[in-house]
């Protein structure tokens, strides 16, 4: 149960990176971190990058079409 609920909370994650502008440690807040290191590090875990990484990635490849 615990591994699906982090995984769940990880692809809420990636919506809340592409659609807001919300900071880091809000996103971690909000989907039930309460210690952003440790939200970062369940991300890059997953990801294979940080969420920022992740977020300017996306972002350019928005922009790229």
């Amino acid at each position: 149960m615990y591994a699906y609920m982090k995984k769940y909370r990880l692809q809420m994650t990636e919506r809340l990176l592409k659609e807001n502008k919300l900071t880091i440690g809000e996103i971690a807040l909000q989907i039930g971190y309460q210690n952003p290191n440790k939200f970062t590090s369940a991300f890059r875990t997953e990801y294979g990058m940080s969420p920022t990484e992740y977020r300017k990635k996306k972002t350019q490849e928005s922009l790229n079409g």
